[in-house]
């Protein structure tokens, strides 16, 4: 048995260049260690998983006690984030019998030597309330004075309007308006 996935966090971004000598952008992640925090077995749970969590450094007094008591239960240090991966069988090899994964693990990038491609998913930042330019992209109007759409004047972009009307009693469903923007997963391969 074998644990499928791995979490880590986003480093940066930089670029490389191909042998055609065009250009291409590339996110810098680290990956790991992780470690594994519990197994979830099909006896008990229902079904075969591994709770793993990224090892970085988390102060005690940020871990409260039932999360400290779960860490101890499986004798490793407290994490920052915790989820769950698949349990895939591995065929044993000559002479070897399979190996059982088992809580206190060390899960490693090694996991993806076999691997060419691996999927890859990314929670976005969250950027509070938006207006319609960073939110819809709208670009506004020319910056002269005078023009109605200036950043001088009304308003840099004209935006829908929520219409107050007595009859129906409810805004009916409108276009671009400024609202939240919160985080989202986002998946790439």
């Amino acid at each position: 048995m074998s644990v499928v996935g791995i979490l880590g966090k986003k480093i940066g971004m930089t670029q490389v260049f191909d042998d055609s000598g065009d250009i291409h952008p590339v996110t810098v992640l680290k990956a790991g260690p992780c470690v594994i925090t519990q197994l979830k077995t099909l006896a008990k749970d229902g079904y075969d998983a591994a709770q793993i969590g990224y090892v970085d450094f988390v102060k005690a007094s940020k871990v409260n006690k039932a999360m400290t008591g779960h860490f101890a239960k499986s004798n490793v240090p407290p994490v920052k984030m915790i989820k769950e991966v698949a349990i895939e069988a591995v065929k044993p090899v000559d002479g070897e019998g399979a190996v059982a994964v088992k809580a206190g693990d060390r899960v490693l990038v090694d996991i993806f030597n076999d691997e060419k491609f691996v999927d890859v998913i990314g929670t976005s930042k969250g950027r509070g309330f938006a207006g319609v330019i960073r939110r819809h992209g709208f670009g506004g109007g020319p910056k002269s004075h005078g023009h109605m759409f200036s950043s001088a004047g009304f308003d840099r972009s004209l935006f829908v309007s929520v219409p107050r009307i007595s009859r129906p009693a409810h805004a009916g469903p409108h276009g671009a308006c400024p609202d939240h923007r919160p985080q989202s997963s986002h998946s790439r391969n």
